[in-house]
């Protein structure tokens, strides 16, 4: 499954188009199309489509209304972005280049990443102190975001005894095999019982 952008198109989108891009198979589309109101209507289009893909919105707007909210999973203003990371970069320039070094650099051995638990995972159930992340997994956790309904609550260095349960979202910094590693544990391809453990 992969990434979609739909950059100024200079024809409709039609049923043509999503079976050439395979929008079925699709987890992520970026649509940035000239203007607000044909990112919301081929929004709408793709969603009929494919019910359970991401949608990133080029917008110049700085929210939705509740029906776009539906649709279009996250609104990105260009503008308000670098106004944010020039801010950033006078506030806290050690912050963001760190960022940059580890998300940019050439080698690509340091990442940031999130991962979803799904159903079928072995974690589910277990504490994050039973996992011990840094330990088992060399991985750091920086952030749990836990189901609330449709909604989530983020808790930021959580701790040992939070419990790891269905569509909880792990925010890590790692090694990138770490987090696939991680991303297999997730996903139900590994076991927790078949990962080499440090009896340290």
């Amino acid at each position: 499954k992969g990434l979609i952008i739909f950059h100024h198109q200079k024809r409709y989108l039609d049923d043509d188009i999503f079976k050439l891009v395979k929008i079925n198979d699709a987890s992520t589309a970026i649509l940035d199309l000239g203007n607000d109101e044909t990112n919301h209507i081929t929004a709408d289009l793709i969603k009929q489509k494919n019910p359970y893909i991401k949608i990133l919105s080029v917008s110049e707007e700085l929210a939705l209304g509740s029906i776009m909210q539906q649709r279009i999973n996250h609104v990105v203003n260009p503008h308000f972005m670098c106004a944010m990371r020039i801010t950033s970069l006078a506030k806290r320039p050690s912050v963001v280049t760190h960022l940059d070094r580890m998300l940019y650099k050439k080698d690509g051995v340091y990442r940031i990443e999130e991962v979803t638990i799904k159903e079928n995972s072995t974690l589910i159930g277990k504490s994050l102190g039973e996992i011990d992340f840094a330990k088992n997994l060399r991985l750091v956790v920086t952030e749990i975001m836990i189901p609330k309904g449709d909604e989530y609550e983020s808790n930021f260095l959580p701790l040992p005894e939070h419990i790891v349960m269905e569509r909880m979202i792990i925010i890590v910094q790692g090694r990138v095999e770490d987090i696939e590693t991680l991303r297999d544990l997730a996903d139900g391809q590994k076991t927790w019982e078949a990962i080499p453990k440090d009896e340290k």
